[in-house]
């Protein structure tokens, strides 16, 4: 073996030493503790260096896995400027001022040209700086270990944090720079939301490297069905549910396929039926695209074109003829961003650092179950430097420790897997070739190969936690599927569409921020109820009031302390819900006088503004009655409202709370109600169960003689 390490002597003397003298000094010795095992300098196996059949399986396994999400979040990123745009045609003039003549058209292809030539080039640098982190680290761990089967962390783009910085980031910098109340040219649009949200990007990977000195402490004092909480409901609902949804829209083309992932990943104990040497990921995104192109699909969607062959290949010609083999990259130059970034932007991004900061620990922990014992630390600063160095090369993407570790265990990859995998997208898209590929790949059966993942992430969530946690970590799953019920409750131009007001109020208390900080805290604190832990429980719940009031969990919260109304759409909807909830903010019982999308101008001639009204704790809805719905039994000849129905004019429901203050007032109460039952059960006697929620911590076959108060932690 032989070490690939530079010779600084403080790097060797702090991280390399395999035995250090007791003379050795102090700051050096808390360092390398500090930094844990395997050491930064470790050298390599040179045995362990090699490719193998379950590399090349593996590869096109996480190929696909990265694929499937990255096509995704790309999707929503192509599709956000409709929203701004209220939906309007193409060919509608859009602009104001020395713009006035430029179409929606013309602001969606400004913007389209950002993300497949400057987007996708950050993304391949962000993929392959991490990938080939995580080859040396595997390396690095059979060195350690002396062993040949270290199986290499898989890296990509953090898929639910993906999702929040498009919706919660890039989103609203658009909003702020509607063509239709600022006078602004296509390509500045696109630009100003793209350098925006690339800034905002580049201090979440700061806020990720900050997780190391973090990271041990939450892995210890965390019960684990609350650490997998997030990952096991995204896990759940957006890489499994969500693209179930999809194959069953599309049966002829996604049935088979799915039963193949069932053969080839779960069966046999996870080995499945097929030879290891089959790439089965590939095989069945080939299957799929190749029945798509057939035109065996029956449902177009609004984003894509999914069910005319004919259409398809023309929008396929058109998009290789305009962005193939064509890199328009800036990089350093999305620093200028900062000035664009809205005002919370800082405040948003947190939650979405934490949520990348909270998967990596998982994931780490998921590998460690496996056999595989990276050091948490070093993969924290590998995320947060991979996304650094994706943001300044233009990607607005979080990245992370990859879902799947087992998966690729079981299939004998080594390390070349996320090697070939980092070079291989680092190719795809800094020459263009990423937008062909997304307009040429069957989605549904991409989102079978989600399937499989989805429920991986599920089924190890269930193996490794112990069994009397199950129902908190099904709770944990629950906030998950409230973020997809409650963005469904609008229809495609943001305006309410539901049956149930009630059922509608209470997921908008789940979902904010994507329902991931409430997957982690709340089971956390049932978690320690079941086993006892009254104290600990009532700190949980004190940690879910202050997130509570500052709009990081349960951030249902429409008025910040200025009394700004924060709306989805403008002037002309006829509600004021809006699905992109979550942002930091200090959640008060406040009234509100203005609308977020009031300029100074608008504020001049009093547009904008709301009646005055007195605030009561008691809200009766009006409903969500839109202008253009006119029943049969609302229509009044003698009427006329403002689209020209012969129905009464909609009144816009002002709502006049904050929902986050509600919930840390009673987590407030919760926390000494708990501690409360922990003060009882001490003068009982009753001994809390310590060993943090892990399977198996303790077999009773295999039970040391030891006392039953002994503690065992993770």
């Amino acid at each position: 073996s032989s070490d690939l390490c530079f010779e600084s002597l403080s790097c060797r003397q702090i991280f390399s030493f395999e035995e250090r003298s007791p003379r050795a000094d102090p700051g050096e010795m808390m360092l390398a503790n500090f930094w844990g095992e395997p050491r930064f300098c470790e050298g390599i196996n040179r045995k362990y260096i090699g490719i193998t059949v379950g590399d090349i399986n593996a590869f096109l396994f996480l190929f696909a896995d990265n694929l499937s999400s990255l096509l995704a979040i790309v999707a929503e990123m192509v599709f956000i400027p409709n929203i701004v745009f209220n939906f309007k045609p193409g060919s509608v003039p859009i602009g104001i001022g020395a713009y006035a003549s430029s179409t929606v058209q013309d602001y969606l292809d400004a913007y389209n040209k950002i993300v497949w030539g400057r987007v996708c080039p950050g993304i391949g640098f962000a993929l392959v700086f991490g990938n080939v982190w995580y080859s040396w680290m595997a390396c690095k761990l059979a060195k350690k270990e002396d062993r040949t089967d270290v199986c290499a962390l898989p890296y990509g783009i953090n898929t639910p944090a993906g999702f929040l910085t498009v919706f919660m980031v890039m989103l609203p910098i658009l909003f702020d720079n509607n063509p239709a109340s600022v006078e602004i040219s296509p390509e500045d649009f696109a630009t100003r939301s793209f350098w925006g949200a690339c800034c905002a990007n580049f201090i979440g990977g700061i806020i990720e490297c900050l997780g190391m000195v973090f990271g041990q402490f939450f892995r210890k004092h965390i019960p684990r069905a609350a650490l997998f909480g997030p990952v096991c409901g995204v896990g759940f609902v957006w890489l499994g549910f969500n693209p179930l949804i999809d194959v069953m829209r599309e049966p002829i083309i996604g049935m088979i396929p799915l039963f193949m992932v069932f053969i080839a990943f779960f069966a046999k104990g996870g080995k499945g039926w097929y030879p290891q040497k089959v790439p089965v990921a590939f095989i069945i995104m080939l299957i799929g695209t190749i029945l798509w192109w057939c035109g065996l699909a029956r449902h177009d969607t609004e984003k894509r074109e999914l069910n005319d062959p004919a259409k398809m290949s023309e929008l396929l010609k058109t998009v290789a003829d305009t962005y193939a083999f064509q890199n328009s990259m800036t990089p350093f130059l999305v620093l200028q961003g900062f000035q664009y970034m809205k005002s919370n932007a800082i405040a948003i991004q947190f939650p979405i650092a934490l949520a990348s900061f909270i998967e990596t620990i998982e994931n780490v922990e998921m590998a460690a179950i496996c056999g595989d014992s990276y050091n948490v630390n070093e993969a924290m600063l590998a995320d947060g430097l991979g996304t650094m160095v994706g943001a300044i090369f233009g990607s607005p993407l979080p990245t992370t420790v990859y879902i799947g570790h087992k998966r690729h265990k079981v299939a004998g990859a080594k390390m070349s897997y996320s090697l070939i995998n980092g070079v291989v997208y680092f190719i795809l898209f800094i020459s263009g070739i990423i937008p062909v590929i997304f307009y040429a790949v069957d989605p549904v059966t991409i989102g079978c190969v989600l399937i499989a993942v989805g429920l991986m992430i599920v089924q190890l969530a269930l193996e490794s936690s112990a069994s009397r946690h199950y129902p908190c970590l099904m709770i944990g799953i629950m906030f998950l599927v409230a973020d997809m019920l409650y963005f469904d409750h609008f229809d495609a131009t943001v305006r309410v569409a539901t049956r149930s007001i009630g059922r509608m109020k209470g997921v908008m208390n789940m979902a904010p921020g994507g329902g991931i900080m409430c997957s982690l805290v709340v089971p956390a604190i049932l978690c320690d109820l079941v086993d006892g832990r009254f104290f600990r429980s009532s700190i949980f719940c004190l940690i879910a009031a202050v997130l509570s009031f500052f709009g990081l969990m349960h951030g249902a919260n429409y008025h910040q302390p200025g009394g700004m109304m924060i709306p989805a759409m403008g002037a002309d909807e006829s509600d004021y819900y809006t699905t992109d909830l979550g942002e930091a903010m200090v959640s008060l019982p406040t009234v509100a006088t203005y609308e977020s999308w009031q300029t100074d101008f608008l504020k001049s001639i009093d547009v904008g503004n709301i009646a005055s009204y007195d605030w009561t704790y008691k809200v009766d809805d009006l409903g969500f009655d839109d202008p253009y719905r006119c029943p049969p039994w609302m229509q009044d000849a003698t009427l006329k409202n403002s689209v020209g129905l012969p129905c009464p004019e909609p009144k816009k429901q002002h709502h006049v709370y904050n929902e986050g203050w509600r919930f840390a007032l009673v987590y407030l109460i919760g926390a000494g109600f708990i501690a409360a039952h922990g003060f009882l059960a001490k003068f009982m006697g009753v001994e809390p169960i310590m060993d943090n929620g892990v399977a198996d911590a303790q077999p009773k076959e295999a039970a040391p003689a030891e006392p039953a108060s002994s503690e065992v932690t993770i």
